[in-house]
């Protein structure tokens, strides 16, 4: 990896390289037999830590709370519930309504990940070539949430003379990401995140 700044960056390439320019040169291949190697990471993660939230009947005596201070909260609280009365039935009946943690809903799986690298490099007398393909895979944590790349690289290089070299290089790169976002833009039905603890 190199880095140009200033002058250097500007004089080889002009206005774009204004702000400075990283140069990451890949692998290339060496003279001799053909070579084969293989790399292979897989994994697993899971969710490290959840938040405590309340139970329909502690939401409920907490909300209750905070209206009994006043009486225009109080009607809020009545035109939620049904009823000033705590004891009420209808607050009873809303006390009882079942639990779901949608956070193990939502995040409750162990996402299994992947990545696999093949790589072919050789050459003969003034050329070597270096191709490698790389597979990863990943689950989301969160259902319906995955990641798929595909990345493939070739490079060849030939020594014509002395003092001409000759490089051809070509990286093709095919990505699917699938999910809603969990970012905190845009709107809040589409962030199974937010969803999750609201």
């Amino acid at each position: 990896v190199d880095v140009l700044k200033d002058a250097a960056s500007t004089a080889i390439y002009g206005a774009r390289g204004a702000n400075g320019v990283v140069i990451i040169t890949t692998k290339n291949g060496i003279e001799g037999r053909t070579t084969v190697a293989y790399s292979g990471f897989a994994g697993v993660r899971r969710l490290a830590k959840k938040l405590d939230v309340l139970r329909p009947g502690e939401f409920i005596d907490l909300q209750y709370e905070r209206a009994v201070r006043s009486s225009t909260d109080l009607a809020s609280f009545r035109g939620a519930y049904g009823s000033r009365n705590f004891t009420s039935d209808t607050l009873a009946q809303a006390r009882q309504s079942p639990f779901t943690d949608w956070q193990d809903e939502v995040f409750g799986r162990d996402a299994f990940q992947q990545t696999h690298n093949v790589s072919v490099s050789g050459g003969g007398k003034g050329t070597v070539y270096s191709l490698s393909l790389t597979s990863n895979r990943e689950q989301g944590i969160q259902l319906a949430s995955d990641f798929d790349r595909k990345l493939l690289n070739f490079r060849l290089d030939n020594k014509a003379t002395d003092k001409l070299r000759l490089g051809f290089n070509v990286r093709l790169n095919d990505q699917t990401i699938n999910g809603a976002g969990t970012a905190s833009g845009g709107l809040s039905s589409s962030s199974r995140l937010r969803n999750t603890i609201q």
